[in-house]
């Protein structure tokens, strides 16, 4: 019942200050100050800032919004009544952080995503909700390796191993447990991670962290292909063909879904993208023309991470396709039509920070089988590497990625002397790719 008062009162509300009416001096003040007052709806802009402040607020029960950095947004009716008095109005703001607290082993190094925070005993102010990575080094030894997260106004107590115990555990290399948000997709060889520490804390199974990951991949590609040694005319080249993919994109961690400490930077990637409207192809040509691709990938990746760097190493199957849907069957015969099936075998490095993540990806091809291309020559053989440089991005349960890449296939063609439509010697298939990707981790 409660909500459909404020909604009803957010309608009402934006129906009165459509049009402009008498307004009244109010003083806002708040604890703490510097916070961003709003009037109706964020949208409408800034009343004043930052707290105490003063704002002319329309006569009656305008609703009245409260921003800080840190806290949780405050929203209440504010009731002003006529007069020409200055009225007063304060709010107590609601921390949105939580608090991490370690007070054993004295001395030990506290670090969380990455930055030192001071010696045990030490209390950390901490963004609420969202997944930390917390690790204590006592000795040179690590005595606590984990990633929750610390709800709004509580005080989360870390329990490192004691000290006994932490002599025979002389592990220093851990594993980035939070997924890099990416969603996949693209082709981009993205990864996620796990955590290899000593961990002892009262939800072992839940901070294992995301064990899901849901996302929608978007790719822009610019293809090139060039015949090399042609001696038939009817093999041309293609310049500027592009194309617009997209698909759905899905990770999972099958040893975080178990419970499984060992496997929990394992994570099971697939993706396929396609593309909604063909673009034509133009030139001089029979008919008409229309390219058509998509792109298939299935995908097993491991991730480590020492200190602010993560490493990946990945491997699977993934088939490129650029098909042409033509009117007549001599454009068909003309065109570089292609299905690389191929096995993909990459490696990334990234710079980890809290909510952003660049990265470096490389990725070499074995490819299997090439399609209508292969079939037109007595021997082909092809092969692909991958460049791609991209920036991945975390905000809560939602991860997003923009990437740049750029890969060739090389061909070797030959026809043993034999007599064919199609004669050439070899064929560079070159791709650049811009791939937005948006995700959500469950």
């Amino acid at each position: 019942m409660g909500r459909l008062v404020l909604a009803g009162a957010l309608v009402l509300a934006a129906m009165g200050h459509a049009f402009a009416g008498p307004t009244r001096k109010v003083k806002v003040e708040s604890e703490p100050e510097g916070a961003t007052v709003y009037i109706d709806d964020v949208d409408n802009g800034k009343a004043c800032e930052p707290t105490p402040c003063v704002i002319d607020a329309p006569i009656g029960t305008p609703l009245i919004i409260l921003r800080k950095e840190g806290f949780e947004p405050e929203v209440q009716e504010l009731e002003v009544p006529k007069g020409k008095k200055a009225l007063q109005a304060k709010y107590k703001l609601k921390s949105a952080q939580g608090t991490v607290k370690v007070d054993s082993p004295k001395g030990a190094t506290v670090r969380i995503e990455g930055e030192d925070k001071g010696r045990a005993p030490v209390e950390v102010p901490v963004p609420a909700g969202q997944p930390l990575h917390v690790i204590v080094v006592a000795s040179n030894k690590t005595v606590f390796d984990d990633v929750f997260e610390v709800k709004t106004g509580e005080e989360y107590v870390v329990k490192p191993k004691t000290a006994a115990a932490a002599v025979e555990d002389t592990a220093t290399v851990t594993e980035d447990p939070d997924p890099e948000g990416g969603g996949g997709g693209g082709g981009s060889g993205g990864g996620e991670g796990g955590s290899t520490g000593i961990r002892e804390t009262n939800e072992p199974t839940e901070s294992l962290g995301k064990k899901v990951q849901l996302g929608i991949a978007f790719d822009v590609g610019f293809r090139n292909f060039t015949w090399v040694g042609a001696t038939t005319d009817n093999l041309r080249d293609l310049t500027k063909g592009s194309q617009a993919i997209t698909g759905p994109a899905v990770e999972l961690w099958p040893g975080r879904l178990l419970g499984l400490k060992p496997l929990r930077g394992l994570s099971l990637f697939a993706r396929y993208e396609f593309s909604v409207v063909g673009q034509a192809v133009s030139g001089d040509l029979n008919g008409t023309v229309f390219s058509k691709w998509s792109s298939l990938e299935a995908s097993v990746r491991e991730r480590l991470q020492f200190a602010s760097i993560a490493v990946e190493a990945g491997g699977g199957f993934v088939q490129d396709t650029f098909h042409f849907d033509t009117s007549d069957a001599m454009d068909f015969e003309s065109m570089p039509e292609a299905a690389y099936s191929a096995i993909r075998i990459g490696g990334k490095v990234a710079f980890v920070a809290p909510s952003i993540e660049p990265y470096l990806a490389v990725e070499n091809r074995i490819v299997m089988s090439g399609g209508e291309i292969e079939k037109r020559f007595v021997q082909a053989d092809a092969s692909a590497i991958r460049f791609s440089l991209g920036i991945a991005v975390k905000f809560g349960s939602f991860a997003g990625r923009v990437e740049g890449t750029t890969m060739t296939y090389a061909w070797k063609l030959d026809n043993q002397g034999m007599a064919s439509k199609w004669n050439a010697t070899g064929a560079s298939d070159s791709l650049k790719l811009i791939s937005l990707v948006f995700g959500y981790q469950l």
